[in-house]
């Protein structure tokens, strides 16, 4: 994310976070999304769901006044075969919002001590390394 908090200097955006979810989702409560004008950081899920909630969120940073939070029946009206309900904010955001979304959207490290430096070791440090290990 250190490339949006870079972004985030120079332009506004909407966070968009699953707030709530029910049955079969592509991401649960706390996944957040970053939506600048043009791109974005981050992902709810895609399909028909992050493609809704990208528009809206440009809406929103258009000046529009839309609603801040949208509840998503996950069936064939919205295109996608889940079946869950995902419940989604938005909030618009900038420079000054940064601090608080670094200890908000990045997730606490968990320590992690791996014995051994073989052929197994290096596959697991490379299996590891995207997650939030310390």
């Amino acid at each position: 994310m250190s490339a949006a908090w870079r972004r985030l200097q120079q332009e506004s955006a909407v966070l968009v976070t699953v707030v709530a979810s029910q049955g079969s989702v592509p991401r649960g409560p706390g996944t957040p999304m970053l939506v600048f004008a043009q791109g974005e950081s981050g992902t709810i899920g895609g399909g028909h769901l992050e493609f809704q909630a990208l528009a809206h969120a440009r809406q929103m940073l258009s000046g529009h006044a839309v609603p801040r939070h949208l509840r998503q029946v996950l069936g064939p009206s919205l295109g996608q075969c889940c079946g869950g309900v995902v419940e989604l904010s938005f909030e618009q955001v900038s420079a000054a919002d940064v601090p608080r979304l670094r200890t908000q959207l990045v997730p606490p490290r968990t320590p992690l001590a791996l014995f051994g430096g073989g052929h197994v070791g290096k596959a697991l440090v490379h299996t590891l390394a995207p997650l939030p290990f310390a």
